[in-house]
């Protein structure tokens, strides 16, 4: 029985999935982590940024479900992670080929994503955009101070929030693998009671939670607990596969 198993993940919004390169060979099972770029950055540097989430997902399963003969699982955080539930949803639909298991960090669920949305603002100002930012944390501070690189950084954020903000709840089935809701325990944008008890809807199979230290971007700040947690589930996946 192969024990090796795919990883694809999705980043946050205004930023690439390149991170994730950084992870690899720091999970104990053979996991080929493949870092899964929005359109507009990384491999996919050449195209348009998407404004649209149900055009994205569908763009996005069309790319990944040729390289899912394997084993596979996805990971997303923030807004990685509705891109990615949205992904597993096409693939299980009309692919018929479901991931061996959802891993949402840091993020509402989409029962209650729209509704947590208000403080976006994709066509704000310069000034009200980079204020955000600064507020929410996970952007460098040099990059915010630097206009010239800011200049080609908020088209990329601006369209990322369109995307979110385009989200629509449906009424698809619930996936049939398992999720896992990965949460910064000082996060003040997840509610680790609410948010858990709406991505557990999002399944018919099992469902956990896993508490992180840190706030939202605990993906950076406490990355050894975010790859421990996805080494034990990860490995148990596998072998029950």
């Amino acid at each position: 029985m192969s024990t090796e198993v795919d990883l694809y993940c999705f980043a946050y919004a205004g930023s690439s999935a390149g991170f994730y390169t950084a992870w690899r060979g720091r999970l104990g099972l053979n996991v080929n982590v493949v870092p899964v770029d929005l359109p507009g950055r990384g491999a996919l540097s050449g195209m348009d940024y998407a404004t649209e989430y149900g055009e994205l997902v569908s763009q996005l399963a069309s790319l990944l479900e040729p390289q899912t003969g394997r084993k596979f699982a996805l990971f997303g955080h923030s807004l990685g992670a509705m891109v990615a539930r949205g992904v597993a949803g096409i693939l299980q639909q009309v692919h018929h080929t479901p991931p061996l298991a959802l891993f949402a960090s840091g993020c509402t669920a989409p029962a209650r994503f729209r509704h947590l949305l208000h403080a976006v603002v994709p066509d704000a100002s310069d000034e009200t955009l980079i204020e955000y930012l600064r507020r929410v944390g996970g952007t460098p501070p040099a990059l915010l101070r630097n206009r010239a690189l800011l200049q080609s950084f908020l088209p990329m954020i601006r369209a990322d929030f369109k995307v979110a903000l385009s989200f629509e709840q449906s009424d698809a089935p619930p996936l049939t693998c398992p999720i896992h809701f990965l949460y910064g325990e000082q996060d003040t944008i997840t509610d680790r009671t609410l948010d858990a008890a709406a991505w557990a809807a999002e399944t018919s199979a099992s469902f956990t939670g896993h508490a992180i230290p840190g706030g939202h971007f605990f993906i950076h700040d406490h990355r050894q607990a975010v790859l421990q947690v996805l080494d034990d589930l990860l490995g148990d996946h596998v072998l029950a596969a």
